[in-house]
C-alpha cells in the first residue's frame, strides 16, 4: 500500500507527550492578603471557579488555596462558595 494507506492500516499511534505540572502556588502572604481583600469586597462570597478566573489560576490551585485558607479558620464555606469570617 501507500505510505499513507499504510499508515491508516496500521493504526493510530497516540502521540505521548508528558503532561507538564504547573506549579502549585501555596497560599503565600501576598495571595492571601490580595484573596482576603477580594473575598472582602465581594458580599455574596465567591467560588473557586470565580477566584481562578479572576486570578488566572487553574481551578485545582484556586481551590487548594481556599481550602487551606479555610483550614486556618480566616474564611467560611456554604456550599461551594467562600466567604471572610466576621
Amino acid at each position: 500500500p501507500e505510505e499513507d494507506t499504510q499508515w491508516l492500516i496500521g493504526g493510530f499511534a497516540r502521540a505521548t507527550t508528558p503532561a507538564e505540572k504547573a506549579p502549585q502556588v501555596p497560599a503565600t502572604p501576598e495571595f492571601a492578603e490580595a484573596l482576603l481583600a477580594l473575598l472582602a469586597s465581594v458580599r455574596q462570597g465567591m467560588t473557586a471557579g470565580e477566584v481562578a478566573a479572576h486570578f488566572g489560576w487553574p481551578l485545582e490551585q484556586a481551590r487548594n488555596v481556599l481550602e487551606q485558607l479555610f483550614s486556618d479558620g480566616a474564611l467560611r464555606k456554604r456550599s461551594s462558595r467562600y466567604r471572610i469570617k466576621n
